[in-house]
């Protein structure tokens, strides 16, 4: 039934000032109407629900007029209903209340505020590769999964339930399961659902460009260049630039973070590799260059990798043996691992406070072990040393007299094994470099009142020695160093022994950690342990005190 009547059709027309309608065809159009307003009416509710809505509006109907190719309806919208009243005198008839208004009225009230001019901010959308939480960039939100069916989740709860009484009945009738059952029995329990939740590795999503640059890098990292005796058509050189180049660009590349974990893993696992199956030291060496390179890159944030960067680096410093053999230079390896742990502890020492005690620690463990090899010494020397002076005051020095008398029955002439008298001779010239260097800066830097002056049981008379006016550190100062002697306990012990007083500078060394320490006095103990050979590593200004 038609819910359009022909007198609307009539009223219509009317209002349209149309000629006058006749009842035959108000009668004929009633239906035509009535069907395509409902038409309009069905195209606006798939509007209205494909929007999320509940409320038909007028912008829905104006989508369906334009969706059937009908004009829409013009004029200003409102968010109030439009009020219709009945005309006088009239009962079927109404019109839309249209007052009027005041123009003076509209004018008085004061103009809007100028809206903002166009513009554009901009802001970043990912900053080394991460994503900034900024209310530009809103989260992308997943979707909340729909409710399951309660029916459903209880039947199955069910199942399980009598599965679970079944297999207990089962297990309590058969005899006691193996290993291998217990585990494929746990198994199937953390299938069902009675064990945790197992969840995937999340995946790390990178680009290809990283991925192929990545290939490239592991690439050249594990097939360095293999000798440098230089083929003819230059492919060693070509080689070496190579390397250059991608030590350049981990070095200042700002886009590598994503592949931080990746490269500290691959060197990880190529230290050890190539510890392991004893292959040159030039692999090493290019290793150590790419985690140098990585470690001042300033765009990575390698923090979080340092657990795993450190124990390649220690290893390349203290292990027993590197390289395909006795012949390979090791000792450039230990001395660039060196300089790198000097590195580590120089930039993340601040935000990890206990990282340069721990290493000195392993390092100084190594040193004192007299089980360890001597190139085991060596890296720990260097470490020492590359970790600062006041490391070396404070754990090399007080070592340093017992630890050179081991290195004198190595470095005897009538040792015949020559790779140990060799290897003695390198301990023996890191520790010299180290001592001098720690006692020279320590008395360039220290204040006039740091000396000393000799005490007043000294038998033998102090040698005064003016330094010269001309020299830039401490010229008005006058060093006092007095000849160095035991305790009375040590010379007697010495003396019981038969052998010469020789507790002076051991005495002196095993105080070298404190503040207070006779500096003039440490410098002679140094001289006396290594001889002749400390003189041309001590600054030519001190050297007069040895007159």
């Amino acid at each position: 039934m038609s819910f359009v009547q022909p007198a609307t059709i009539q009223v219509i027309a009317d209002a349209l000032e149309q000629p006058i309608v006749s009842d035959e065809a108000a009668k004929t159009l009633a239906p035509h109407v009535d069907v395509r307003l409902r038409e309009i009416i069905q195209e606006a509710l798939k509007f209205m629900r494909h929007s999320k809505r509940a409320v038909l509006t007028t912008e829905d109907l104006n989508q369906a007029f334009r969706l059937r190719n009908v004009e829409p309806v013009y004029g200003a919208g409102s968010k109030d209903p439009a009020r219709f009243l009945r005309a006088a005198g009239h009962s079927d008839l109404f019109f839309v209340d249209d007052p009027e208004l005041n123009v003076q009225q509209l004018l008085q009230p004061p103009l809007p505020r100028r809206p903002v001019e166009v513009g554009m901010v901009p802001h970043w959308l990912a900053v080394d590769g991460v994503q900034p939480a900024i209310p530009e960039n809103a989260p992308l939100e997943r979707p909340k999964a729909k409710r399951q069916r309660l029916e459903p989740a209880r039947q199955v709860k069910q199942r399980q339930q009598q599965q679970q009484q079944q297999a207990a009945k089962e297990r309590s009738a058969a005899p006691q399961p193996s290993a291998e059952a217990a585990v494929a029995h746990a198994a199937s329990d953390s299938a069902a659902g009675e064990g945790p939740a197992v969840r995937p590795p999340v995946r790390h999503v990178l680009s290809v460009e990283l991925q192929h640059y990545f290939g490239k890098v592991s690439a050249l990292l594990r097939t360095p260049e293999k000798g440098k005796e230089g083929d003819e058509d230059g492919d060693d050189a070509k080689g070496t630039a190579l390397q250059r180049a991608v030590l350049a660009s981990l070095a200042s590349d700002p886009g590598l973070h994503p592949l931080a974990p990746y490269f500290t893993q691959l060197i990880a696992e190529e230290v050890a590799k190539c510890v392991k199956q004893k292959s040159p030291t030039t692999s090493l060496l290019l290793l150590l260059k790419a985690t140098r390179s990585l470690l001042v890159n300033e765009h990575i944030h390698i923090e979080p990798y340092l657990h795993q960067l450190m124990p390649a680096i220690l290893t390349c410093l203290v292990a027993r043996n590197l390289g395909a053999g006795p012949g390979d230079d090791h000792w450039s390896v230990r001395d660039a691992a060196a300089r790198l742990v000097a590195l580590v502890c120089g930039r993340f020492g601040d935000a990890y406070y206990n990282i340069q005690p721990r290493i000195s620690n392993t390092l100084y463990n190594a040193f004192t072990d007299r089980k360890k090899p001597l190139t085991t010494h060596y890296g720990a020397v260097v470490g020492l040393a590359a970790l600062g002076h006041k490391v070396v005051r404070l754990l090399l020095l007080p070592n340093l007299a017992p630890y050179a008398r081991l290195l004198e029955e190595a470095m005897d002439p009538k040792q015949r094994n020559e790779m140990k008298r060799y290897e003695a001779a390198c301990v023996y010239g890191a520790l010299l470099r180290a001592a001098c260097a720690c006692v020279c800066h320590y008395i360039t830097t220290a204040r006039p009142a740091s000396w000393q002056q000799p005490p007043e049981s000294v038998q033998n008379e102090p040698r005064r020695v003016q330094l010269q006016k001309d020299r830039p550190f401490m010229a008005p100062v006058q060093l006092t160093i007095t000849p160095l002697r035991s305790s009375p306990a040590a010379e007697g012990a010495a003396a019981q022994a038969g052998t010469a007083a020789a507790g002076g500078p051991e005495a002196v060394l095993a105080d070298a950690w404190r503040e207070d320490a006779d500096l003039g006095k440490l410098l002679l103990a140094v001289h006396e342990v290594f001889g002749e050979a400390a003189v041309p590593w001590i600054p030519t200004q001190f050297c007069a005190a040895f007159l």
